[in-house]
């Protein structure tokens, strides 16, 4: 049996992807399907699949046509020493968004004294704030003098890293699919498009019908479904966080004699365009197998996000944890995964009489015994 990875991924086909916002909104968030068809990958609700994309081929065109290359100048890829033609390499294997202290050496090497003052030690922080700024591409634009040899720039260059993304379907439900929930990423720097490399990739660069998705499954140690059927689940996921609890859903409504207590707090911009999934949970509603709180944080003067809708539920939110409730988190680590936490912490505190120290013990209990898990990135 072939087993696929991030170094030797399984060539999907790309069956079909549509935009989940309605007109008006102010994001885009797409549903792609590919097929597995054919190949033996067995994947559970809560795994996620790596997604080995390509640079957009234009960043690439601009890259050899600065550094005056034909593109077909043979090189060796610094990790696996394969050959590569520098443009190949460069689409497949190069992190062309951030660029490296080694690469910017070069161009110390080539008096560009102001490269030079940013790679002190004490200048961590102008480090950063210049690499966050300019991409590999218009730093080479930047200075075109430098004129790099072809395997000094493979050289250089940071690997182009696989993108992870929880999966939004069941097997048992989609059969040879696999859906996931992408948001495409779009913003400006300084002025200029950046496009989002993996999400570009899905949403503009593969034709529908076509092979082009390299994949391979990443499983989950403990993101996964309760083993009792009557195990109560709490779920928060806001935004593309949402995914994984699609495919909860899916699968847990096939099982046998399974609990109707599943809780999700949902999370957008606008109702009226960014609902995502919005007839599924709706028909999940209405046969009695999902209580469902929704925060749409545009849709009023003050903002609403899921932890105020959790706040609102504390009462009820605390017996279902005495009810032996597990949690489950997923979508952005940065903000909403520490106000959820906060939130939690202090329902608990409250609901319980406890102390702030003994409410973050609580939590600490729960997560060693599985039952508060988080999916975050």
């Amino acid at each position: 049996m072939t087993v696929y990875s991030r170094t030797n991924p399984y060539i999907a086909k790309l069956l079909s992807r549509h935009r989940l916002n309605k007109s008006g909104s102010t994001k885009e968030t797409w549903h792609v399907v590919v097929d597995v068809k054919g190949v033996d990958i067995a994947y559970r609700p809560g795994d996620s699949f790596g997604i080995c994309p390509e640079n957009d081929h234009d960043t690439v065109r601009a890259i050899v046509e600065t550094c005056g290359f034909s593109g077909h100048e043979m090189i060796m890829d610094p990790r696996s020493q394969e050959s590569f033609q520098i443009a190949s390499w460069l689409t497949k294997r190069a992190n062309l968004v951030t660029a490296t202290r080694k690469f910017l050496q070069e161009f110390v090497k080539r008096k560009a004294e102001h490269i030079e003052i940013l790679l002190a030690p004490e200048q961590e922080e102008k480090f950063k704030e210049f690499t966050s700024h300019y991409t590999v591409a218009e730093i080479l634009h930047m200075h075109p003098e430098a004129k790099l040899q072809p395997q000094e720039l493979a050289s250089t260059l940071g690997p182009l890293l696989p993108r992870l993304y929880s999966i939004a379907s069941s097997q048992h439900v989609v059969g040879d699919e696999v859906h996931f929930t992408v948001s495409r990423v779009r913003y400006e720097v300084h002025g200029k498009k950046r496009l989002g490399v993996c999400s570009h990739f899905l949403c503009d660069m593969i034709k529908e019908k076509s092979h082009d998705v390299p994949i391979y499954l990443q499983s989950t140690k403990d993101f996964l479904l309760p083993e009792d059927n009557q195990t109560p689940m709490i779920m928060i996921g806001p935004g593309t966080g949402v995914a994984p609890f699609r495919a909860f859903m899916q699968e847990r409504i096939t099982r046998a004699n399974s609990t109707t207590k599943n809780w999700l707090f949902f999370g957008e911009r606008h109702r009226e365009c960014d609902f995502f999934y919005e007839e599924f949970w709706q028909e999940l509603v209405a046969s009695k197998n999902l209580k469902l709180d929704l925060a749409f944080s545009r849709d009023q003067s003050e903002k609403v996000y899921v932890q105020h809708k959790m706040w609102q539920a504390k009462k009820e939110l605390w017996n279902w944890l005495q009810d032996g409730a597990k949690i489950y988190v997923c979508g952005d680590a940065e903000r909403m995964a520490k106000d959820v936490d906060k939130c939690l912490q202090d329902i608990v505190k409250e609901q319980a009489g406890i102390s702030e120290e003994s409410a973050r013990h609580f939590l600490t209990d729960l997560r060693r015994q599985k039952r508060y898990l988080r999916d975050i990135y």
